[in-house]
């Protein structure tokens, strides 16, 4: 068992973003940037450095999703947790269903029934 010590951060909001970068000029582009690098505090760091503020979030990502949910609730296929997770990542503004879920993901050749979809984002509460 891998232990690890939990640090609570939540993302940074637009207007600590703009406070913390000093410059409220180009408040559009300022946006963009803030959309592109991250609004994880430490992803701050790492501006110009696209790579490191990819592999930061990565880690962060494989953390929460494969370390913890798919350890948590005794998930085995991690790729399927992980194919269901990118499609609703994908998909942020659309409205979806599980019955739409597990068909698009039928036809693109990941098998999946409702129930497993499911089953998939109840864990990720």
């Amino acid at each position: 068992m891998s232990l690890y010590i939990e640090i609570k951060m939540l993302p940074l909001s637009f207007k600590e973003y703009v406070k913390y970068t000093g410059d409220e000029n180009d408040l559009q582009r300022k946006y963009t940037a803030y959309l592109e690098n991250s609004f994880f505090p430490y992803a701050l760091k790492l501006v110009g450095h696209p790579k490191e503020v990819r592999d930061y979030l990565d880690g962060i990502y494989n953390t929460i999703i494969v370390k913890d949910i798919a350890q948590r609730h005794k998930i085995t296929d991690t790729m399927m947790l992980e194919s269901v997770t990118r499609f609703i990542f994908d998909n942020i503004g659309n409205q979806l269903s599980t019955k739409k879920i597990a068909d698009t993901m039928t036809l693109d050749g990941r098998k999946i029934d409702v129930r497993a979809v499911e089953k998939y984002l109840a864990n990720t509460r």
